[in-house]
């Protein structure tokens, strides 16, 4: 396996249960990003189940940077009705077609 970044941590994929994984390497560890606040809730209770059938393994979850948020298109959409630029949200060839849908909407 190629080693980047972080040494001493392996990345792997697998099929099945998460914590069957975990047991099976000795994982004491998950870690688990959250793009939104409504991810919290369903991945808290990922945890606690995963908690319960392996004891030994604890979830840490890492919030995403802004760039990794979810924004959803409805939003984009606004912005870009109200004439703010959208272009940090979505790639260029989006930014031009929105411009020229609300063009002169207000």
């Amino acid at each position: 396996m190629e080693e980047r970044g972080i040494q001493g941590v392996e990345v792997h994929a697998w099929e099945g249960l998460t914590v069957d994984f975990c047991r099976n390497h000795g994982a004491k560890v998950m870690v688990r990003g959250l793009r939104q606040s409504g991810d919290f809730d369903s991945e808290q209770s990922i945890a606690l189940l995963n908690h319960r059938l392996y004891p030994e393994v604890d979830t840490v979850f890492l919030p995403a940077r802004e760039e990794h948020l979810v924004l959803s298109s409805t939003l984009v959409r606004e912005l870009s009705r109200y004439q703010v630029d959208t272009s940090p949200f979505v790639p260029p060839v989006v930014v031009q077609a929105l411009r020229q849908r609300f063009q002169g909407d207000a």
